[in-house]
């Protein structure tokens, strides 16, 4: 498993929201083209465009990633958004932005 920063920054399409890092779960590998992603946010399901751009994934990539690892996925996106709203929480309540 690997994680790191984007040389891009793509948005989501649906929530508008930065996704600048990744978390690989099944290689060593920064994203490519074709590739799936879930949006730590929404939690929507995307697939990376030639130019590292977001697009929606269709139906038909999902089902052929397999229902069950995009569960996963998207519960490990939830889970990471969870901790990201604690930890900014943490340092709020401590006094420093």
């Amino acid at each position: 498993m690997k994680t790191g920063q984007l040389n891009t920054r793509p948005n989501c399409p649906t929530c508008k929201k930065l996704l600048d890092g990744f978390t690989s779960v099944d290689h060593d590998n920064k994203p490519e083209e074709g590739d799936v992603t879930v949006c730590a946010y929404c939690n929507e399901v995307l697939q990376f465009n030639g130019d590292m751009s977001l697009k929606l994934a269709s139906a038909e990539v999902i089902e052929e990633c397999g229902l069950l690892t995009v569960s996963r996925a998207q519960r490990q996106a939830r889970e990471f958004n969870d901790r990201v709203t604690l930890a900014k929480k943490i340092k709020e309540a401590m006094g420093s932005t």
